[in-house]
């Protein structure tokens, strides 16, 4: 590799990836060597390299800052401050938590798993609360875009300053978590991809549950998971309704209304049949939802949908 020809911020981010190769294998005094050669070249690097748009700092990519302590867990709260997923999904650590990680980072995005041991929590909504440094947000010019995801489900871009810590918080609606493992994922300035123009730093991350109420889904289905264009799906919904409060449930196609289940017995179990219509799509359809409608409100589930041959 030609030294002379990697910017300032490139020679850095090998070196804090040396340096973090070298304490995972704790190789002391080989270290201590090291750290003195490479901090050498990296003044030199400094003093003649060129200015780095974005970050104020950029040289820190990859380099643990100060470690907010997370809070004490309270009722219905899960939360990990460890490193405990990678982008192969293999449950090891890949060095992204604790790290102010950019989009170029091998170990992009940042993820990691909250396990919630909840059996109802897919029936339950919940909020994720996040500690995050250095999101530049305030850049009139050129915000930075964090996009978060849990599970899969998109659930907001992250807002905060220039070097700065802030806690973020996002709305999980019911159907968007899990029991057990709940894995969030954080990609780095999407305004500007594959560049490293900014970087984030995650310390930890908490899921909250919302309180159990009265009226929730049991479960809902679609059968069969397969259907062929004008053929017929079925929808069936149990709702636990100790109140009797549910006055209409609905199906639909993201936002589109698409048609109503029935309860004519009275035993809280819903359901209805609905034509596939000749225009759809052929693939995989995971848009549907049951939304149970009463005086107070609504309540949203998502399940799994079908495929449309």
């Amino acid at each position: 590799m030609d030294f002379s020809e990697m910017n300032p911020s490139g020679f850095m981010i090998l070196i804090n990836h040396i340096i973090k190769g070298m304490q995972m294998a704790n190789l002391k005094v080989l270290r201590k060597k090291i750290l003195l050669i490479l901090s050498a070249l990296s003044v030199v690097f400094l003093i003649t390299g060129s200015a780095f748009a974005g970050d104020d700092n950029p040289s820190v990519d990859g380099e643990p800052l100060t470690i907010n302590a997370m809070p004490v867990l309270g009722l219905g709260e899960y939360g990990t401050k460890a490193d405990n997923e990678n982008n192969a999904n293999t449950g090891m650590a890949d060095g992204d938590m604790n790290f102010l990680i950019s989009n170029n980072d091998p170990a992009h995005p940042i993820e990691f798993n909250i396990n919630v041991p909840v059996a109802n929590a897919p029936i339950r909504s919940g909020t994720l609360r996040m500690d995050v440094y250095d999101v530049d947000t305030d850049n009139a010019g050129d915000p930075e875009i964090d996009n978060v995801y849990v599970n899969g489900i998109y659930a907001g871009t992250l807002n905060g300053s220039n070097n700065t810590w802030g806690v973020n918080i996002f709305d999980i609606p019911i159907g968007g978590l899990k029991q057990g493992k709940n894995l969030v994922q954080i990609y780095v300035d999407q305004g500007n991809p594959m560049r490293p123009h900014y970087s984030v730093q995650v310390n930890w991350g908490i899921i909250k549950l919302a309180p159990a109420t009265g009226i929730q889904f049991s479960k809902a289905w679609f059968t069969p998971i397969a259907v062929t264009r004008e053929n017929y799906i079925n929808a069936f919904a149990e709702i636990s309704d100790p109140s009797n409060k549910v006055t209409k449930v609905e199906v639909y196609d993201g936002t589109t209304y698409l048609f109503d289940l029935t309860d004519p017995d009275g035993d809280s179990t819903w359901s209805g049949q609905y034509q596939i219509p000749a225009g759809w799509t052929a693939g995989y359809k995971g848009s549907l939802r049951i939304v149970a409608k009463n005086a107070s409100g609504t309540v949203v589930a998502r399940w799994p949908g079908i495929t449309v041959k």
